[in-house]
């Protein structure tokens, strides 16, 4: 977070208020042999932080804020695809 300071402007790890998120995702699998095979995964997260607060030396700081006053909630999407050996007895 770009915070304002004595010392000049500088970036700081802030903790902020907590917030509620949620997360969901599905996969395939397809057995290519009998120990491994191919698999394609997507998620989904999510967390409500538009307007989550933080505070330092005295200044409330909103998640996200790029000056105008109005924060962003995070979202983030990944996709994964991959082989997956399984190793073990049988």
């Amino acid at each position: 977070t770009f915070v304002e300071n004595v010392q000049g402007n500088r970036y700081r790890s802030l903790s902020y208020d907590p917030v509620f998120g949620f997360g969901f995702g599905a996969g395939l699998f397809y057995y290519t042999s009998d120990y491994s095979g191919l698999y394609l995964e997507a998620n989904y997260h999510m967390a409500s932080t538009s307007e989550t607060e933080g505070n330092y030396e005295g200044k409330t700081y909103i998640f996200g804020d790029s000056g105008d006053g109005v924060g962003i909630d995070l979202k983030q999407t990944e996709i994964r695809l991959g082989i997956r050996v399984l190793f073990g007895d049988e």
